[in-house]
């Protein structure tokens, strides 16, 4: 079953698939421009959701499996981020960006540690 973000991301995607379309076909570079961004951004909404359904999901009660899933989550909008910040000449927006990327990848680690302590006491 699919959540809101998963849904929305979708929409996301759809809609500058065809802002980048209308976007080649005028000549707006910009609206072309937009349009990848917005499908970028989509994407990450996407597996967002699909990170929070994994948590949702998890058999497990741990928090472990939710540190894993939204850092993550937290990555790809770090690089989604970075992109924006890359196609628009922002550098804050895409040093900001590749922060979060680092943080998201330590709290995937962290979840992960916790995992290998939970088997190994197991």
């Amino acid at each position: 079953m699919m959540n809101k973000d998963m849904a929305k991301g979708m929409a996301k995607q759809a809609k500058g698939k065809m802002d980048e379309q209308i976007g080649k076909i005028t000549g707006n570079t910009s609206k072309e421009t937009m349009g990848k961004t917005e499908q970028v951004a989509g994407k990450a909404q996407e597996n967002y959701g699909k990170a929070e359904k994994i948590a949702d999901n998890a058999k497990n009660p741990m928090p472990k499996n939710k540190d894993m899933a939204v850092g993550k989550a937290k990555q790809v909008e770090g690089k989604v981020k970075e992109i924006i910040g890359k196609a628009t000449g922002d550098k804050s927006r895409e040093i900001g960006g590749k922060a979060e990327q680092v943080t998201g990848k330590l709290q995937e680690d962290y979840g992960k540690a916790k995992q290998n302590i939970h088997k190994a006491t197991k």
